[in-house]
């Protein structure tokens, strides 16, 4: 598919050898984002976007701040990222199978 709305950026496929500064980054993508929320923010999308409200994206930001540079492949180091996984996994299996009760 076409995106118009990015007719105008250049396809990087390679590291630049001069990187762009933090100001000129950031605009790009909120341009980006501003293109993107648009679409669906006005309705013209159905089931591709789960909306909880303004506040539920903050709490999230605030949230994934907090554990962005963690890795769940070390969990001796993270183990609270590794409880959070599993505790999501198992609640997930449980939806699927209709299974109950506390977790373990």
């Amino acid at each position: 598919m076409k995106n118009k709305d990015a007719a105008n950026d250049a396809v990087l496929t390679t590291i630049p050898a001069q990187g762009e500064s933090e100001q000129a980054l950031l605009e790009r993508l909120q341009r980006w984002q501003s293109c993107e929320s648009a679409h669906w923010k006005e309705g013209q999308v159905s089931g591709a976007v789960y909306h909880g409200g303004d506040d539920l994206v903050r709490f999230l930001v605030q949230v994934y701040g907090m554990f962005s540079l963690s890795n769940p492949l070390h969990s001796e180091v993270f183990p609270f990222v590794r409880k959070m996984e599993c505790e999501v996994s198992e609640r997930g299996s449980r939806m699927l199978s209709e299974r109950s009760g506390p977790l373990h």
